[in-house]
Protein backbone atom coordinates (compact mmCIF):
# COMPACT_ATOMS: atom_id res chain seq x y z
CA UNK A 1 0.00 0.00 0.00
CA UNK A 2 1.85 3.29 -1.08
CA UNK A 3 0.49 7.29 -0.51
CA UNK A 4 -0.07 10.05 -2.05
CA UNK A 5 3.72 10.76 -0.61
CA UNK A 6 5.27 7.62 -1.81
CA UNK A 7 5.03 4.08 0.66
CA UNK A 8 3.76 4.03 4.20
CA UNK A 9 6.15 5.55 6.76
CA UNK A 10 6.32 5.20 10.27
CA UNK A 11 7.63 8.09 11.41
CA UNK A 12 6.88 11.70 10.69
CA UNK A 13 8.11 15.12 11.54
CA UNK A 14 7.31 18.62 11.38
CA UNK A 15 8.67 20.85 13.62
CA UNK A 16 8.43 24.52 13.91
CA UNK A 17 11.43 26.00 11.54
CA UNK A 18 12.40 29.62 9.89
CA UNK A 19 10.57 30.87 6.55
CA UNK A 20 9.97 28.43 4.01
CA UNK A 21 10.96 25.54 6.52
CA UNK A 22 8.13 26.18 8.92
CA UNK A 23 5.83 23.25 9.20
CA UNK A 24 2.51 25.35 10.19
CA UNK A 25 -1.30 23.94 9.77
CA UNK A 26 -4.23 24.66 11.82
CA UNK A 27 -5.50 20.93 12.52
CA UNK A 28 -4.47 17.21 11.79
CA UNK A 29 -6.80 16.58 9.35
CA UNK A 30 -4.15 19.02 6.81
CA UNK A 31 -2.32 15.56 6.59
CA UNK A 32 -5.60 13.17 6.02
CA UNK A 33 -5.02 9.59 5.57
CA UNK A 34 -1.45 9.90 5.21
CA UNK A 35 -1.01 9.52 9.08
CA UNK A 36 -2.95 5.69 9.38
CA UNK A 37 0.92 4.36 9.80
CA UNK A 38 3.05 6.91 11.55
CA UNK A 39 3.54 5.40 15.19
CA UNK A 40 5.69 8.35 15.61
CA UNK A 41 4.94 11.78 15.71
CA UNK A 42 6.57 15.36 16.09
CA UNK A 43 4.41 18.37 15.58
CA UNK A 44 5.97 21.14 17.57
CA UNK A 45 5.54 24.44 17.09
CA UNK A 46 3.62 24.19 14.12
CA UNK A 47 0.64 26.23 15.30
CA UNK A 48 -2.07 23.58 15.80
CA UNK A 49 -4.74 24.34 17.79
CA UNK A 50 -7.02 21.39 18.04
CA UNK A 51 -5.92 17.60 17.98
CA UNK A 52 -9.17 16.50 15.45
CA UNK A 53 -8.23 14.37 13.21
CA UNK A 54 -5.77 12.16 14.92
CA UNK A 55 -7.92 9.45 15.40
CA UNK A 56 -6.53 8.31 11.61
CA UNK A 57 -3.33 7.76 13.41
CA UNK A 58 -4.40 4.35 14.58
CA UNK A 59 -0.81 2.84 15.08
CA UNK A 60 0.47 5.96 17.32
CA UNK A 61 2.02 5.66 20.27
CA UNK A 62 4.58 8.50 20.34
CA UNK A 63 3.23 12.15 20.00
CA UNK A 64 5.41 15.03 20.67
CA UNK A 65 2.96 18.16 20.01
CA UNK A 66 4.66 20.63 22.26
CA UNK A 67 4.49 24.42 21.65
CA UNK A 68 1.04 24.81 19.78
CA UNK A 69 -2.43 26.04 21.58
CA UNK A 70 -4.35 22.45 22.36
CA UNK A 71 -6.91 23.12 24.67
CA UNK A 72 -8.89 19.62 24.69
CA UNK A 73 -7.18 16.32 24.67
CA UNK A 74 -10.62 14.37 24.27
CA UNK A 75 -9.69 13.13 20.90
CA UNK A 76 -6.96 10.83 22.36
CA UNK A 77 -9.59 9.23 24.16
CA UNK A 78 -9.56 6.28 21.82
CA UNK A 79 -5.75 5.68 21.14
CA UNK A 80 -4.98 2.52 22.89
CA UNK A 81 -1.24 2.20 22.11
CA UNK A 82 0.15 5.76 23.07
CA UNK A 83 3.04 5.36 25.38
CA UNK A 84 4.66 8.37 25.27
CA UNK A 85 2.65 11.93 24.90
CA UNK A 86 4.38 15.69 25.41
CA UNK A 87 1.81 18.91 25.61
CA UNK A 88 4.38 20.84 27.09
CA UNK A 89 3.61 24.75 26.62
CA UNK A 90 0.13 24.85 25.16
CA UNK A 91 -2.93 25.77 26.58
CA UNK A 92 -4.40 22.83 28.96
CA UNK A 93 -6.35 24.38 31.62
CA UNK A 94 -8.11 21.75 33.42
CA UNK A 95 -7.85 18.84 35.31
CA UNK A 96 -11.09 17.41 33.19
CA UNK A 97 -9.01 17.99 30.32
CA UNK A 98 -6.52 15.34 31.79
CA UNK A 99 -9.40 12.83 32.50
CA UNK A 100 -9.44 12.36 28.21
CA UNK A 101 -6.54 10.51 28.49
CA UNK A 102 -7.08 8.47 31.75
CA UNK A 103 -8.49 5.93 30.10
CA UNK A 104 -4.85 4.91 27.82
CA UNK A 105 -3.71 2.67 29.81
CA UNK A 106 -0.49 2.30 27.99
CA UNK A 107 0.43 5.51 28.02
CA UNK A 108 3.85 5.52 30.35
CA UNK A 109 5.17 8.74 29.78
CA UNK A 110 3.40 12.46 30.12
CA UNK A 111 4.35 16.12 29.70
CA UNK A 112 2.78 18.96 30.10
CA UNK A 113 5.09 21.65 31.28
CA UNK A 114 4.66 25.13 30.40
CA UNK A 115 0.66 24.29 30.60
CA UNK A 116 -1.64 26.66 32.58
CA UNK A 117 -2.52 23.30 34.62
CA UNK A 118 0.82 23.09 35.97
CA UNK A 119 0.42 26.22 38.32
CA UNK A 120 -2.34 24.66 40.26
CA UNK A 121 -1.95 23.22 43.51
CA UNK A 122 -1.05 19.81 44.26
CA UNK A 123 -0.79 19.67 40.14
CA UNK A 124 1.27 16.83 39.88
CA UNK A 125 -0.45 14.89 42.62
CA UNK A 126 -4.00 15.53 40.93
CA UNK A 127 -2.84 14.37 37.72
CA UNK A 128 -0.94 11.41 38.59
CA UNK A 129 -3.95 10.48 40.73
CA UNK A 130 -6.02 10.81 37.36
CA UNK A 131 -3.43 8.98 35.47
CA UNK A 132 -2.35 6.11 37.56
CA UNK A 133 -0.67 4.11 34.84
CA UNK A 134 1.84 6.84 34.01
CA UNK A 135 5.89 5.98 35.29
CA UNK A 136 6.73 10.06 34.45
CA UNK A 137 5.16 13.26 34.73
CA UNK A 138 6.97 16.45 33.09
CA UNK A 139 10.51 14.26 32.78
CA UNK A 140 10.30 13.03 36.35
CA UNK A 141 10.16 9.56 37.68
CA UNK A 142 6.16 9.64 39.16
CA UNK A 143 6.63 8.35 43.31
CA UNK A 144 4.11 7.12 45.76
CA UNK A 145 3.96 10.41 47.09
CA UNK A 146 3.00 11.45 43.72
CA UNK A 147 -0.15 8.97 43.97
CA UNK A 148 -0.78 10.54 47.51
CA UNK A 149 -4.85 11.01 48.26
CA UNK A 150 -5.45 14.78 48.54
CA UNK A 151 -6.51 15.45 51.80
CA UNK A 152 -9.48 17.27 53.27
CA UNK A 153 -6.98 19.96 54.47
CA UNK A 154 -5.47 19.83 51.18
CA UNK A 155 -8.39 20.26 49.41
CA UNK A 156 -9.73 23.20 50.98
CA UNK A 157 -6.67 24.78 50.35
CA UNK A 158 -6.91 23.95 46.84
CA UNK A 159 -10.77 25.45 46.52
CA UNK A 160 -9.93 28.32 48.47
CA UNK A 161 -6.66 29.16 45.94
CA UNK A 162 -9.41 28.56 42.96
CA UNK A 163 -11.92 30.91 44.39
CA UNK A 164 -9.21 33.62 44.89
CA UNK A 165 -8.55 32.63 41.25
CA UNK A 166 -11.64 33.05 40.00
CA UNK A 167 -11.87 36.19 42.15
CA UNK A 168 -9.05 37.41 40.34
CA UNK A 169 -10.08 37.11 36.93
CA UNK A 170 -13.31 38.77 37.80
CA UNK A 171 -11.49 42.01 38.93
CA UNK A 172 -9.56 41.66 35.87
CA UNK A 173 -13.01 42.02 33.77
CA UNK A 174 -14.30 44.24 35.62
CA UNK A 175 -10.95 46.39 34.70
CA UNK A 176 -9.98 46.36 38.50
CA UNK A 177 -6.31 45.92 39.99
CA UNK A 178 -6.75 44.69 43.34
CA UNK A 179 -5.46 47.98 44.77
CA UNK A 180 -8.40 49.79 42.95
CA UNK A 181 -6.29 51.10 39.60
CA UNK A 182 -8.33 51.01 36.78
CA UNK A 183 -6.92 48.21 34.26
CA UNK A 184 -6.38 51.12 31.43
CA UNK A 185 -5.95 55.27 32.67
Amino acid sequence: VTTALGPPFSRLLLNEGKGEWRSEMSSLRDLGRVLSTVRILWLSGCGISDLDGIEVCEQLTELYISFNAIKDLSPLFRHSSLEVLDLDHNKINSLQTVEFISSIRTLRSLSLEGNPICFRMYYRRMVCLRTPHIHWLDNRKVTEKDREPVTEKEEKLLNQDMKRAAEAVERLREGIFPGGDALFS
